[in-house]
């Protein structure tokens, strides 16, 4: 997903949609997937735009 859609930004939702798929989930539990993708590849991996989503930093 993420490397895919390298120069756009990828909200909440759509992380929600495509890695939980149809399962009801809260704020934290994509926050948490966030983390962990920090983790594995660096914090400087995805700049957070505030109150939108994500961008990967390529």
């Amino acid at each position: 997903m993420l490397c895919n859609n390298k120069t756009k930004i990828i909200t909440k939702d759509m992380i929600a949609n495509i890695v939980y798929e149809n399962e009801i989930m809260s704020d934290s539990a994509v926050n948490n997937f966030i983390l962990r993708i920090r983790k594995r590849f660096g914090k400087t991996f995805l700049h957070t735009i505030p109150d939108i989503g994500y961008k990967m930093i390529v």
